[in-house]
């Protein structure tokens, strides 16, 4: 419905499972559509999470994440490239990952944090991730962060001169990524993990 519409301007955009709790955690894309949770009931009769995108209402969509991943709690970053996640694979540790996103499909996950971690944020600029974490042994969530600036481009490889006789030279092996490194925020706070941080500049 539009922001300051009434309630009778209300329009139903999917059609969820029955059964399964409903659709939910819905985020609206610049391009009209909307990425949401979807919940099913798979063959053992385990409730698993599904991220889905539709470009229209009542359209069938299509799933951007399988179920055996069972993702939820998907937040975009502010120019729209990339997504991060909370997947389990039907497991009890939960993973906090983020994948590049081209506006209809998501790149390989890179995970960023497990175990006990939910509500993911971006920073207005998409460079900070913030994140919910439970302590062990209490289990109590603390506030984390990380700092999720992409890295330089490759220096491009020199072009030779036409006519040159091109220098042998062993390839320069690329280096492995350096995973990033979460920042505990904070110690005593106890936070509810249901709903994420919301950011202020």
């Amino acid at each position: 419905m539009p922001l300051e519409g009434s309630p009778r301007q209300a329009r139903a955009w999917t059609v969820p499972n029955r059964y399964t709790g409903g659709d939910v955690q819905a985020i609206g894309l610049s391009t009209g559509g909307i990425i949401y949770t979807k919940y099913d009931i798979n063959p053992q009769g385990q409730t698993v999470a599904q991220l889905w995108m539709t470009t229209r209402a009542l359209s069938v969509g299509k799933p951007l994440t399988p179920p055996t991943d069972d993702c939820s709690q998907a937040t975009l970053s502010p120019d729209g490239s990339r997504m991060a996640m909370i997947c389990t694979s039907g497991t009890q540790v939960a993973r906090l990952q983020v994948s590049t996103f081209n506006g209809s499909t998501l790149g390989p996950p890179e995970v960023i944090a497990q175990g006990l971690v939910a509500a993911p944020a971006w920073s207005a600029d998409g460079n900070g991730l913030v994140y919910l974490g439970g302590l062990q042994p209490s289990g109590h969530f603390q506030l984390f962060y990380v700092n999720m600036t992409p890295p330089p481009p490759p220096t491009p490889t020199p072009t030779p001169k036409p006519g040159a006789t091109p220098e042998t030279k062993p390839p320069t092996p690329t280096p492995a990524p350096t995973p990033p490194v979460s920042k505990q925020l904070t110690t005593d706070n106890d936070f509810d993990a249901t709903s994420p941080p919301v950011w202020f500049a």
